[in-house]
């Protein structure tokens, strides 16, 4: 059962333990000194919040996939885990909200930090607006380029998201709560990267001229993702390490993991893009089987 659990849920489940004992530490005053008592406050209020974007990242991946994939009209060639993108939107919005009103809860400094992602989830109404105004009839491969278009502002708005939550990692003190932090920001890396990657292959295959990967341009766009995915993994695995082996232990061993940087090879190598590979690797029947929720 463990292995069906996505990644991402996993992290959260091991990052419960020292969020749990730094709660516990507080509770019980162990810490004497009421200034040292704050500061594990301050701490555990910190890693919190360090966890709560990967929860709004996921939700916009969903729904930034979800009207990509209604956009081209291939609801049949990809299973996402949410596939209505007005079903999409209404999760990410909840958890919007549920994450403004903990941050408002933090001191000004938090509230301050996030202030630009906020102002940047704003462009998702104009965004929604695109997608369900599209009609059936304008649904389908030819409408790559509003598809890309679409793809590209959802992801400067999780780009300003991320930043931000890295920043504020920085400045968890326990070292196992920034391990698992920064674990949780390398997974959104690569769920991202892999989107990226998936929307660069099928650029090749069925938008502008349709001949595959052979412009330069091209190949050293997917060339720069699959080597950022390939240090992210690397880092992935120096990282996790302690109580968060298992975890990449688990990773490591999902097929697709393997699978899918392999195939990008062969296209860089090839020219020719191998869309079955490209789902197979990408997606899944059961998305909940996936090391990573992504296309």
């Amino acid at each position: 059962l463990l292995r069906r659990v996505p990644i991402r849920m996993k992290l959260a489940g091991a990052l419960a333990v020292p969020l749990t004992a730094l709660a516990i530490v507080t509770g019980l005053e162990v810490v004497n000194a009421a200034g040292e008592r704050q500061a594990v406050r301050d701490q555990t209020a910190l890693a919190e919040i360090s966890l709560g974007p990967s929860s709004i990242l996921s939700a916009l991946e969903e729904e930034r996939n979800a009207s990509g994939v209604y956009l081209l009209g291939m609801e049949d060639q990809f299973a996402l885990e949410v596939e209505d993108p007005v079903e999409a939107a209404q999760i990410t919005d909840a958890t919007i909200e549920q994450f403004r009103a903990e941050v408002e809860r933090q001191g000004p400094d938090i509230v301050e930090a996030y202030a630009p992602a906020f102002e940047a989830m704003e462009g998702l109404a104009d965004l929604r607006a695109t997608v369900t105004g599209t009609p059936d009839g304008a649904r389908g491969l030819e409408n790559f380029d509003a598809v890309a278009e679409n793809f590209d502002a959802f992801t400067e708005i999780m780009d300003s998201l991320a930043q931000t939550n890295r920043r504020v990692a920085l400045a968890i003190d326990d070292a196992q709560l920034r391990q698992g932090a920064e674990l949780v920001d390398l997974n959104s890396q690569q769920t991202n990267l892999v989107a990226i990657l998936v929307r660069d292959l099928l650029a090749a295959s069925i938008g502008g001229d349709r001949d595959g990967v052979q412009d330069p341009d091209e190949i050293a766009a997917i060339a720069r993702s699959l080597s950022q995915f390939r240090t992210n993994m690397d880092l992935i695995v120096t990282t996790g390490t302690g109580r968060y082996a298992p975890l990449v232990e688990d990773l490591l061993a999902a097929e697709e993991v393997q699978r899918f940087p392999e195939v990008v090879d062969e296209t860089l190598a090839t020219g020719v893009v191998d869309l079955g590979a490209v789902t197979a690797y990408a997606t899944v029947e059961d998305p909940d089987a996936l090391a990573y929720t992504v296309f």
